[in-house]
């Protein structure tokens, strides 16, 4: 996704509104854009279970907090999709 980004911005210089608009909006960016979206919500929700797992050794206030932690994630995770499928 990364590279993606440099290579469009290193290929045109002064880059005008337009050809970023319809850079971001086209298709495969989009896609490419959920599965960055994805991968980096799956990422934190590992590391923060990971983390909560390890220092909260009460399941009965563990086991809340993930759900909280997951249910935010998931909810943040979808907004973004929807950012970017709406534009």
């Amino acid at each position: 996704y990364l590279l993606t980004l440099l290579t469009f911005f290193l290929k045109r210089e002064p880059v005008s509104y337009m050809e970023w608009h319809s850079f971001i909006t086209s298709f495969w960016m989009r896609l490419f854009t959920t599965i960055m979206f994805v991968n980096v919500f799956t990422h934190s929700w590992l590391g923060l279970w990971r983390v909560s797992s390890d220092y909260i050794r009460k399941v009965s206030i563990r086991l809340p907090l993930q759900a909280l932690l997951r249910l935010g994630l998931f909810a943040l995770m979808i907004w973004g999709i929807a950012v970017v499928w709406s534009i």
